[in-house]
């Protein structure tokens, strides 16, 4: 059996799984260390081809492969590090050994965490701009050089994404700031200011995206614009705990249940929900929160359940500006993990459903008006939002109640069109690329 180098990258990459001391690396915290250590053995090639049971490697491509020879090396590195850390599930990545020529125009997803875990998305978005003419590539922050250039990127092609270093500093098109690591706020911040300096057009500015990370200013934007929204009570940072304690009962009681969370968090991160009788814990969570900045105490709100016995459901519809307009497209249903869990989100150990399953009948024209409604009320500057919200009945048709909104979506890859559910997939947005692309 032989291989091209893309598939060699990923071939060593899943043997990498199963290395002796991975595990110790891993726990012991030199992770980085053993892999290097362990890519640079002589004859690791050779090993590896006795281990699978292959026949030969082909040369030519693999010639310039071959670990110990160092040209993928470093790539292959943090790739295999990312997935130990993540996990088999992980995707593996292709690399392409030589340099070579950037597709153009470029817009790129500029992120600054896990690249194994933007893949499928880079894969979505590309097949979305594909008609209007644009490439879609994910450059990481470091990948960009000081006039905001791209050096390096994965980039989607027939055989699917791959790390290709490009052959001269690509210049980008336009940026969209996504998938960041902790802390993200601050990241988003120095990003957009990069970009900006450098003349990189930037989808999602900070300058927006800050109105859209604070919650309680969205609450008030929705409610001024008529936007169905719950009601909410903020605790400025430095609320005495004795005054937090007295605004939590009070919304315990007159909501009968409050959701506490931080100000601006994101993917259900330290998000809870408190019954009535559990006012002091309410009051605890609420002053732990209230060390690291403002919190929002929410009413509860949707009493649309999903499947059996009934699980909290929310869903995630995306809006983009095409231009002229803001344009409901896609979506999916983040469902929680069981009955008793109050807090829909994958990053509580939710699961993703598709619009299909999760929508009553006939409520999808409903939704992308209420949603494009919500979007308009914030204002404009975003490329594509996220709007997070709930559903209850009202009578014989169901209304949406909007909780969030978030400036970078995560999951993006798990969209599917919310006016033909089912159909064309994935699809995240064209009215985007649409705008850009003319």
């Amino acid at each position: 059996m032989s291989f091209v180098a893309d598939d060699l990258a990923v071939a060593l990459q899943h043997y990498f799984e199963r290395r002796p001391g991975l595990d110790v690396a891993i726990g012991s915290g030199r992770l980085e260390e053993f892999v290097a250590r362990e890519l640079a053995q002589p004859g690791l090639l050779d090993q590896f081809v006795r281990e699978m049971g292959l026949s030969k490697v082909g040369s030519g491509p693999v010639s310039h492969a071959e670990p110990g020879e160092g040209a993928l090396t470093p790539f292959l590195a943090e790739y295999i590090a990312e997935r130990a850390r993540i996990g088999p599930d992980a995707p593996a990545m292709r690399i392409r050994p030589e340099p070579s020529g950037a597709p153009q125009p470029i817009v790129a997803v500029v992120f600054t965490a896990e690249a194994v875990l933007i893949i499928d998305t880079v894969s979505a978005l590309a097949e979305d701009a594909a008609p209007s003419g644009l490439a879609v590539v994910a450059v990481r922050d470091t990948w960009l050089d000081e006039r905001g250039r791209a050096l390096r990127a994965i980039v989607h092609d027939p055989g699917g994404p791959a790390d290709v270093r490009f052959s001269s500093p690509a210049a980008m098109a336009a940026a969209w700031i996504l998938h960041l690591a902790p802390p993200e706020h601050e990241t988003h911040r120095e990003l957009s200011a990069r970009l900006d300096r450098a003349g990189v057009r930037v989808l999602n500015p900070y300058q927006t995206s800050q109105r859209l990370d604070d919650k309680a200013e969205t609450h008030r934007l929705w409610r001024t614009a008529g936007v169905e929204t719950p009601d909410w009570t903020l605790l400025p940072f430095g609320t005495s705990s004795v005054a937090a304690a007295t605004m939590v009962a009070d919304a315990v009681g007159r909501w009968g249940g409050a959701f506490i969370l931080p100000n601006d968090a994101t993917e259900g991160r330290e998000v809870e929900r408190f019954a009535p009788g559990q006012e002091r814990a309410a009051a605890d969570h609420a002053a732990r929160l209230l060390r690291s900045g403002p919190v929002l105490l929410r009413q509860p709100r949707g009493n649309i359940r999903f499947g059996s016995p009934p699980r909290a459901m929310a869903l995630r519809v995306h809006v983009a500006w095409d231009g002229t307009r803001w344009e409901a497209e896609s979506g999916f249903a983040q469902v929680a993990p069981s009955s008793e869990d109050p807090v829909a989100s994958r990053g509580r150990g939710g699961s993703i459903v598709s619009l299909r399953q999760a929508l009553p009948p006939d409520t999808a024209v409903a939704l992308a008006e209420a949603s494009e409604c919500a979007a308009a009320a914030l204002g404009p500057g975003s490329g594509v939002i996220g709007l997070d919200l709930v559903l209850e009945n009202h009578g014989d048709s169901a209304r949406a109640v909007f909780l969030e909104a978030n400036p970078r979506p995560a999951g993006l890859n798990h969209s599917e069109p919310l006016l033909a559910p089912g159909g064309q997939g994935p699809w995240v947005t064209r009215a985007l690329w649409r705008g850009l692309g003319g």
